[in-house]
């Protein structure tokens, strides 16, 4: 028997699923398989709970899957389910609360054995908090909208606040919001009942647009990386705790291209992504075409938009740009990486395509494609379940 018999024999007890969250009003299940031939992808279940057009997943530690909707077909309300993911792939769908604030962009679960979660609402300018101790029956413990005084440096996109991410920090205690309207990454602590206190803000250069942000921890220090999608640019800060709570010193500033990196016209950048060993901090822009690659199960070629991949100092935090990819294809919204960090989920906007990339890591190196799938509709969001 073959090693790679072997190999597929002894992984048969576990499996590698990805769920994908597309404007098409659906979420899918593809199952990731290898094979004597290569890796595959399929879809093997898909639901249609969550809403008109689902734009965020999130996978809790024990198996409770929350997508939520933007709502842009069914304003001003959007969609929140909740479901159980099952050892087949399927999902259960455990509830849905259909008169959420519109715009749900990014959610995040926080507080003791994550039993809450945030929402970052883009077109709603707010943020929301919820209790989902019981998944069956969540409800909205708190409930933040914002007013910018006057328009930003970019008055066409930052005619008011619009928070586009929630994240927590590496201590648990704090939920962030990158807002790209306000130019301000929001910070709140969390207070014992599980609602969300608002501190002082952290305050990015005019006209960033900071979109999404990352955290990594390397020895006793804690970076915070900030992506811009107005500026494309990359921020980089040390953390500090303080009886006050966080303070930031920015320790790097580059654009997503590297310090002496050109942006096109009409790029705008989209994720940010700390990998699992903290050697790397990737990012993706969207509408560059940097890439012409070879078409995916056909002849000739198609165009591709960029990967960005930075290596962190271990001693200082800094990331420098050490390659660029293609991401697969047009329109990299979203990505994710496995557990151990050896491949990148990415899911392509504007091509309906999910690519799979492998990562070494070892050198923390992007490698080649290894695995695809077209999936009906605009794909946001992408992310594993190991079993």
């Amino acid at each position: 028997m073959s090693a790679l018999a072997v190999l597929l024999l002894a992984g048969q007890a576990s499996a590698t699923y990805l769920y994908v969250a597309s404007y098409s009003g659906f979420v899918s299940t593809l199952n990731l398989t290898e094979t004597e031939s290569g890796t595959d992808l399929d879809i093997i279940a898909q639901d249609n709970n969550c809403g008109a057009i689902p734009s965020w997943l999130t996978l809790k530690d024990d198996g409770t899957l929350i997508c939520v909707d933007e709502g842009w077909r069914t304003w001003p309300d959007g969609t929140t389910a909740i479901y159980s993911t099952n050892d087949d792939g399927s999902l259960s769908l455990l509830s849905a609360v259909n008169d959420v604030l519109v715009g749900s962009v990014s959610t995040v679960v926080y507080g003791d054995d994550n039993s809450h979660f945030a929402i970052a609402h883009y077109a709603g300018s707010g943020i929301s908090a919820w209790d989902i101790a019981d998944p069956s029956a969540p409800s909205m413990i708190q409930q933040e909208l914002y007013e910018i005084e006057q328009p930003g440096a970019d008055p066409e996109r930052q005619e008011a606040a619009h928070p586009h991410q929630v994240i927590t920090d590496p201590t648990g205690k704090y939920v962030l919001a990158p807002d790209l309207g306000a130019d301000i990454v929001r910070v709140y602590s969390i207070a014992s009942d599980a609602t969300l206190e608002p501190d002082e803000p952290l305050e990015v250069p005019a006209g960033s647009g900071p979109r999404h942000a990352a955290f990594a921890v390397i020895d006793n220090a804690t970076y915070l990386y900030i992506l811009n999608e107005l500026a494309n640019t990359i921020l980089a800060y040390t953390v500090t705790y303080t009886d006050r709570g966080m303070s930031f010193d920015e320790i790097y500033r580059s654009s997503i291209y590297g310090e002496d990196g050109q942006v096109p016209e009409g790029v705008t950048s989209a994720e940010i992504f700390v990998t699992p060993d903290q050697k790397n901090v990737i990012l993706s822009s969207r509408m560059d075409k940097s890439f012409e690659i070879p078409a995916f199960g056909g002849d000739g070629s198609v165009s591709s938009d960029t990967l960005a991949n930075f290596a962190i100092d271990q001693c200082t935090g800094v990331p420098e740009l050490v390659q660029t990819v293609p991401a697969g294809g047009i329109q990299p919204r979203q990505f994710s990486t496995n557990a151990e960090g050896s491949r990148v989920a990415v899911g392509l906007q504007r091509d309906s395509r999910v690519v799979i990339i492998e990562r070494d890591v070892e050198t923390g190196m992007l490698g080649d494609s290894v695995a695809w799938l077209d999936v009906e509709g605009e794909l946001v969001s992408v992310i594993w379940n190991e079993l």
